[in-house]
């Protein structure tokens, strides 16, 4: 169960760090583009980590109408571990960020995709992404 994102860490880029985040709503106009996670994210109770510079297939960004919240799926390009699945935790974006709580709901499906929620007024502000290329 240890799988897939322990073997990450061995080929995340060097310069992980040095990227721009994007903001959420720099996302909505990437739909089909690679992003790259430039934190970690532990799901604790299924002992699973996806470490960063662990690259992902940004597949939907849409508002869910009648909540004012958005979601964003994103589905990760190597996924040696497509049967693994996590419930849904909070995740704080690292600084710099904006707004009073920029917490967002991260949640792992089967074939390693990430399933994410975050409050429309938290649009502006820090994703847990940035662009690959540095």
């Amino acid at each position: 169960m240890f799988g897939w994102v322990t073997l990450s860490a061995l080929c995340a880029p060097a310069m992980v760090w040095a990227s721009t985040p994007f903001q959420w709503g720099d996302l909505e106009g990437r739909i089909g583009s690679a992003i790259e996670l430039r934190q970690k994210v532990r799901f604790d109770a299924e002992n699973i980590t996806i470490l960063p510079g662990r690259r992902f297939h940004l597949t939907e960004f849409n508002s869910l109408g009648g909540i004012p919240v958005y979601y964003v799926e994103a589905k990760a390009l190597d996924c040696p571990s497509p049967e693994q699945k996590a419930e849904m935790i909070l995740v704080t974006p690292e600084a710099p960020f904006s707004g009073a709580d920029p917490s967002v709901g991260v949640e792992l499906d089967l074939g390693c995709t990430l399933k994410i929620y975050f409050d429309t007024a938290d649009y502006f502000s820090t994703s847990l992404f940035q662009d690959p290329s540095g």
